[in-house]
């Protein structure tokens, strides 16, 4: 029998954070960006906008010419032209006169420097009336006002949300470098499951932890690689890590790690000859929780029951899968939060409860999704964060200041 020291939840992190590093990197088409990450900074090779152009319809005009205008006194002005969208003025502005602009259209030469928008004006027999005005350069945006030729707007290791893909097709990019996803093995093991669609006989419980894992995995910014289910002998558990090594970059098994008759997971890991780095955790839930390297590529082994499987893949697994595709962040955020209701724990491990928390009056306040068996999908169905209580402690009383991290938030549009 293989032994299992426990170690920390930290502890474990460091393990598999120095046992993984960057991959490679790849040039996709703006279109088949969207949550990949940037393999290298951005550099603006022009202005963003690249001229000074107007925000409102109205008229273009001189300052000078209508500050003092008002309800009682309006300036009047002759009306030089038009400036549709798109188009190019060929005429500079000249004093006491007025371009009438359309927004986002370019701003005339001549020392236009102030919209006043339609709203405020009355236009007859080629004359428009300024009736109030603003402070100069209102409603103007300058050349290189939202991004600077030769300034960097996105970083290496930032993920490419809708609003940077936006950015990327303003400054022209049409095909960016971005990380090489991962290819991620997903392997469950246990004679008792069955697929979505099949009956389910006595004994027998639903395969979860495929989807839930996969989806994680793509979520994370990794390419999930279905590698079915192995049933309980050892010469299937063997032949089917066998063929996830050959398939994927990393694998996550799910199930047989324990110490039961019928776990023949670490066994076959050792026929392949595994490197273990850990095989136990001190933590609730997820304690059996085996990190290995088996032919040089990194294997996460987590339990069966899916919010242990799905706690240790936030903890471990997406830490490791973010460093691999050089991600500025690892883990989800972190914040304090009021704790609504007690709750104890074991002292000798570090916990994760299901919880949903909520920011008002300032700050964040954080209760318990209820039941928190590790067997409790519906738990973290409704768990938009994690309580996080350390080791050492056996229990957190109502209104004490918690740690919690925050999960599925996008960190970026």
């Amino acid at each position: 029998m293989l032994e299992r020291p426990m170690i920390s939840v930290e502890e474990a992190r460091n393990n598999i954070l120095n046992a993984v590093g960057p991959g490679g990197s790849e040039t996709v088409s703006l279109k088949d960006a969207l949550g990949r990450f940037l393999a290298g900074d951005i550099i603006a090779p022009h202005d963003v906008p690249p001229f000074a152009n107007s925000q409102m319809d109205g008229y273009a005009v001189k300052f000078a010419d209508v500050e003092n205008a008002s309800k009682e006194n309006p300036a009047a002005l002759e009306i030089q032209g038009e400036i549709p969208a798109g188009y190019a003025p060929t005429e500079k502005l000249k004093s006491g006169h007025a371009f009438r602009i359309m927004t986002g259209a370019v701003m005339p030469g001549g020392g236009a420097d102030t919209v006043v928008k339609v709203e405020d004006t009355e236009e007859s027999d080629n004359e428009v009336k300024i009736f109030e005005t603003w402070p100069k350069h209102t409603y103007v945006s300058e050349a290189g006002e939202d991004i600077a030729a030769g300034s960097t707007p996105l970083e290496k290791g930032q993920r490419i949300g809708p609003a940077r893909l936006g950015l990327l097709a303003a400054i022209g990019i049409s095909e960016v470098k971005v990380a090489v996803k991962p290819k991620v093995a997903v392997l469950s093991t246990g004679d008792e499951l069955v697929e979505v669609d099949e009956p389910l006989t006595p004994g027998k419980i639903r395969n979860t932890n495929s989807y839930i894992l996969s989806a994680l995995v793509a979520r994370a910014g990794g390419e999930p690689v279905d590698c079915g289910v192995a049933r309980d002998t050892l010469e299937e558990t063997r032949e089917k890590l066998a063929a996830a090594l050959e398939t994927a970059d990393v694998i996550i098994t799910s199930g047989a790690i324990s110490v039961g008759k019928y776990d023949y997971l670490l066994a076959a890991l050792k026929e392949l000859d595994a490197e273990f780095l850990h095989t136990s955790i001190a933590m609730r839930p997820g304690k059996p929780n085996t990190f290995a390297l088996v032919k040089g590529k990194p294997l996460f082994a987590v339990p069966g029951n899916p919010v242990s499987a799905m706690v240790a893949f936030v903890q471990f697994i997406r830490p490791a899968l973010r460093k691999m595709l050089g991600a500025r962040e690892l883990l989800p955020p972190t914040v304090e939060a009021v704790l609504e209701e007690n709750i104890s724990t074991p002292e000798n491990l570090e916990c994760y409860w299901r919880g949903v928390a909520e920011f008002r009056n300032g700050r964040y306040h954080v209760r318990t999704t209820g039941h928190q068996g590790s067997h409790v999908l519906q738990s973290m169905a409704s768990a938009g964060a994690l309580i996080m209580v350390p080791a050492g402690k056996s229990a957190v009383a109502k209104g004490e200041t918690v740690r919690v991290q925050l999960l599925g938030i996008e960190e970026t549009f």
